[in-house]
């Protein structure tokens, strides 16, 4: 079983581990949320002037830290797993990524061409996109720190 696993072990017993990862895990949210804002917020009219291709240097900065989320995730999941999959936060939170994934996906591609043009201004389908995304990020970003608060440890 998982939670009897190695790892789960060495982030259970030592708190500097799992103080370590949280503080991973919220360094990545950062990255992932700063920069997919920051795309959401030009695409609905802020910091007009700046192209979108500017954002996208970003990108680099956003996947570093969703892999640096991946990772510290899977080791903190290792030390709960079983409570953590009976959570409906952890349940929605995990949703809220996926969906805010796929929704930043296709804000990319509704962006298209158009990221090169400083003073563009974005229809309704990518600034309906953009909403959605800020949504979904904001949901998994509220619902992560709920676990805490949320969880059984009993």
């Amino acid at each position: 079983m998982l939670s009897d696993s190695p790892v789960s072990a060495w982030v259970s017993e030592s708190t500097w581990t799992y103080y370590g990862m949280l503080a991973v895990h919220a360094v990545g949210m950062a990255a992932v949320v700063g920069g997919t804002f920051m795309l959401c917020l030009r695409v609905l009219g802020f910091g007009q002037g700046m192209p979108v291709a500017d954002l996208e240097r970003l990108r680099l900065v956003a996947w570093g830290g969703f892999f640096a989320n991946a990772i510290s995730g899977a080791i903190l999941f290792c030390s709960n797993g079983p409570r953590l999959v009976a959570n409906n936060m952890f349940q929605i939170k995990i949703a809220s990524i996926i969906l805010g994934g796929v929704a930043l996906w296709g804000l990319w591609r509704a962006i298209g061409p158009n990221r090169l043009e400083p003073v563009f201004v974005f229809g309704g389908q990518a600034k309906s996109i953009a909403i959605g995304t800020l949504f979904f990020w904001t949901v998994a970003i509220v619902t992560g720190r709920y676990i805490a608060y949320t969880i059984n440890f009993g």
